[in-house]
């Protein structure tokens, strides 16, 4: 049996995308006879990346530990999050007098956590694995004032994993950007198959509610990116400039943008299309998501749902 200190600052009931893969590991690893303690934050603070949801507790064992603290985020300022991080550093010591831990599991992001992972393990001498929900400075989505910025954020993301026994990257495409941006740190730590994937039972527990209906139905759960795509769009010379964004990747299409076309060109071209279509955007949506949608022809074939608890989404 094996005993793991669990770092994760999303967490339920925080609910949102950040979430699933956390929880999923603290739900499993049992089976694998690892048992986790979790470090969390409070949980209580909600913004459209951390909507509540309570239908996710009932993922987590009954057994397991979950520690809530005021966590030590770069948002903060430095002198504050200097105590915060001090007084995250001592709790894991108390936690591990009372578990005996084996080794700490943080999983990212805030990627500021690997060094709370990073000082824990110098604390309690024993290793740490990181695991990556997001490749970091490797995403390609990812917006930077300008090259030299991302460039900055790669040698933080090298030097951060420099004593991390293990580390895990969620596709092999990040692994395969790791290895190539990072050779020195890129050896037999990598590894990259625990993916992201579905849990079984969810759909064997939860039974769809939804009535029949027969029309095609198109649904997108989750965020939409339309005000950062837009932005990207009109500022297009700037960014290709100042090098904000990996060359080639447009934004907008993580958004309902041009779906929300393609179904008006093809409604003005078959009309009789008009009573046999349905679009379902559930998540949490802003006013420019919002936006597109009222400015549109087919509007009425529209449904916005707002955020859904998982067991809802999973039925939608």
């Amino acid at each position: 049996m094996k005993k793991v200190l669990f770092i994760s600052y999303h967490f339920p009931p925080q609910g949102g995308a950040g979430v699933q893969r956390s929880l999923k590991f603290v739900k499993y690893l049992p089976d694998f006879n690892v048992i986790p303690t979790v470090l969390t934050s409070p949980g209580s603070k909600e913004n459209r990346w951390t909507p509540k949801d309570e239908s996710l507790l009932k993922d987590l064992p009954e057994n397991i530990d979950v520690k809530r603290i005021e966590w030590p985020s770069e948002t903060i300022g430095p002198e504050k999050r200097k105590a915060l991080m001090h007084h995250a550093i001592e709790t894991c010591k108390e936690l591990h007098i009372k578990h005996k831990f084996d080794l700490i599991f943080v999983t990212t992001s805030p990627f500021e956590d690997l060094q709370l992972a990073s000082q824990a393990s110098e604390a309690l001498s024993i290793p740490w694995i990181a695991d990556l929900r997001d490749p970091w400075a490797l995403d390609e989505f990812q917006v930077y004032q300008t090259v030299i910025k991302r460039w900055q954020a790669k040698k933080v993301m090298g030097h951060a994993f420099s004593g991390a026994s293990m580390i895990i990257m969620n596709t092999p495409t990040s692994e395969l950007l790791f290895k190539q941006n990072f050779p020195a740190i890129a050896g037999s730590s990598i590894v990259t198959h625990i993916t992201n994937g579905f849990d079984a039972e969810d759909f064997n527990h939860n039974k769809s509610q939804t009535a029949p209906n027969d029309r095609f139905t198109i649904v997108h759960t989750g965020f939409l990116h339309t005000r950062s795509g837009l932005k990207q769009q009109r500022k297009a010379i700037q960014y290709k400039l100042l090098g904000k964004m990996a060359s080639g990747v447009k934004i907008l299409p993580r958004s309902h943008f041009y779906l929300i076309q393609a179904l008006e060109n093809l409604i003005r071209k078959k009309p009789e299309l008009k009573d046999s279509i349905r679009l379902v955007l559930a998540g949490s949506l802003n006013e420019t998501d919002h936006s597109i949608v009222e400015s549109s022809t087919i509007s009425d074939l529209v449904e916005m749902t707002g955020y859904l608890s998982h067991d809802d989404s999973v039925n939608t």
